[in-house]
């Protein structure tokens, strides 16, 4: 179908959650870097006297780009995790036919 499945195995899917685990890192520090500056200083050039600006705009809108690349994050960990336990199955499994 074309689509990313989750749980997909493949030579594809190794290289998805690599780069998806790079990109996720990249967004998390970027967002670190951009307002842990601007509110250790005080938020001067951030309007957070409106609750709408501070609790839609400021936290809510924010917050999906922390809580999104957390997501993949996760995902990549399950997928990569059950990848490692899958080729560590094989290798005992060879091991034992050897013996």
């Amino acid at each position: 179908d074309g689509g990313i499945r989750r749980g997909a195995r493949g030579g594809g899917s190794a290289r998805l959650w690599f780069w998806a685990t790079v990109l996720a890192t990249g967004e998390l520090y970027g967002g670190f870097m951009t307002f842990a500056p601007e509110w250790l200083s005080g938020s001067p050039s951030l309007d957070t006297g409106n609750w709408m600006y501070l609790w839609v705009y400021l936290v809510f809108f924010n917050t999906l780009w922390v809580w999104f690349p957390l997501w993949v994050l996760y995902e990549a960990y399950r997928n990569i995790n059950g990848a490692f336990a899958k080729a560590s199955e094989g290798t005992v499994s060879k091991v034992k036919k050897a013996v």
